[in-house]
């Protein structure tokens, strides 16, 4: 039979493989309708979302985030959707938890700076941080900035010794802390240089030993913040190897004049006693002839 009619198997296998291409081709024109229609309606919002890696501690820079569509049905409520802020707004803010990228974020995991304990995000491990008053002259004009380090001079008034009497009080000054980072200035972790505003406190980082040293300080006089090179390999001066303090009869010569401590005064030349000194000798006038006062009438 097969062999009589050899055309018709060729148009039923001609007609099979254009039913199944037929069929390919309406199912995948279904699919991807159908995918175009879950795509409808899927709605989304842009959301802010880390876009590198962000650790604890770390500030936020510019590059650090942008803007990515999200799904409405996944949204969190603290998430930061487009409209509600800007991505420059959250430069300098402090993340608190570590975020992967891609994650959104949140308020609670990138507080601002200034926001309640951003300061202990920034504060190394086993580190401290203190808080001193400053004016506009302890704190170099208002010059200082988060990240700088400085030195801390204590300037006070030294005890009066016993003998002391009617003398004027001696006062002295003492670099106690050297090379301290400061970590915010009035409640601000980052520097604005562009700012210029009275500083009236600093928050240093210090050590447990070295926040005793400033709470003991801050009772006993003035403290200063002497500001510090951010250049290293500097040689140091050579006054400021030994440390060591400054009195204030060192200041100036005008101080040194009768009322240097007991202990800087030259000594004096001894007295010499009475019974040493050596009587000028006497000549008396008698009449016409002139006699020594040692000379018997």
């Amino acid at each position: 039979m097969s062999g009589r009619f050899p055309g018709r198997s060729l148009v039923f296998g001609a007609l099979a493989i254009a039913m199944a291409g037929g069929t390919m081709f309406i199912g995948q024109d279904l699919l991807r309708s159908s995918r175009t229609a879950a795509a409808a309606a899927i709605t989304t919002t842009h959301v802010l979302v880390a876009v590198r890696p962000l650790l604890v501690g770390r500030t936020v820079v510019a590059g650090d985030l942008a803007w990515r569509a999200w799904p409405n049905d996944g949204i969190d409520p603290a998430y930061i959707a487009s409209g509600a802020a800007t991505i420059e707004s959250f430069t300098g803010h402090i993340v608190r938890s570590a975020m992967h990228a891609g994650e959104p974020v949140t308020l609670d995991r990138v507080p601002a700076a200034g926001a309640r304990g951003a300061l202990a995000l920034v504060t190394r491990p086993g580190m401290r941080a203190v808080s001193i008053a400053l004016t506009p002259t302890t704190g170099v004009s208002g010059l200082i900035m988060p990240g700088d380090h400085v030195d801390v001079v204590l300037t006070y008034i030294l005890p009066r010794p016993a003998d002391a009497g009617s003398a004027p009080d001696r006062r002295a000054a003492t670099t106690i802390l050297t090379d301290l980072r400061v970590l915010a200035i009035d409640q601000r972790l980052t520097a604005t240089p562009d700012e210029t505003k009275e500083i009236r406190n600093a928050s240093l980082e210090v050590s447990a030993k070295q926040s005793e040293t400033l709470a003991l300080a801050a009772d006993l006089g003035k403290l200063s913040l002497s500001l510090r090179s951010l250049q290293t390999g500097a040689t140091p001066e050579a006054d400021d190897v030994g440390g060591g303090s400054t009195l204030d009869y060192q200041v100036g010569p005008l101080l040194q004049r009768g009322s240097a401590p007991a202990a800087a005064r030259p000594p004096r030349p001894p007295r010499e006693p009475r019974a040493a000194r050596v009587a000028a000798p006497i000549t008396e006038f008698r009449g016409g002839k002139t006699a020594g006062s040692g000379n018997s009438q």
